[in-house]
């Protein structure tokens, strides 16, 4: 059997793909150190609560200039469920940080996402 490129390029596509597919399952298997969510948002609050983390809520952050992600980024998983403007803010700040993102999914108005 001869190696062509267009084998050699299907099976690192083959391989990235899985790669990915299995740093998404162990995001998903991490306890998160920290759970973003905006009691303003009933499937925002319930999702937090069914985590035992620490929480962050985004209805309140912005009353004090987003202190708690502009300290110290927890080490370990954050995970959030919040809405798009909120999102966006704590991404940055995250990505400031260190942290990058694992996983990110749209629920209906929400983002569920996954940063480590």
């Amino acid at each position: 059997m001869t190696l062509s490129r267009r084998m050699m390029l299907k099976s690192t596509a083959i391989v990235t793909a899985s790669l990915a597919a299995s740093a998404k399952v162990a995001a998903a298997q991490m306890t998160p150190t920290l759970v973003v969510f905006d009691s303003r948002i009933p499937a925002s609050m319930a999702f937090a609560q069914t985590h035992s983390a620490p929480r962050m809520d985004v209805a309140h952050a912005d009353a004090h200039f987003w202190r708690d992600l502009r300290g110290a980024a927890p080490h370990g998983p954050i995970i959030g469920l919040i809405g798009w403007s909120d999102w966006v803010v704590v991404r940055g700040l995250l990505e400031e940080k260190g942290k990058r993102l694992t996983g990110e999914n749209r629920a209906g108005q929400l983002f569920h996402w996954t940063m480590v």
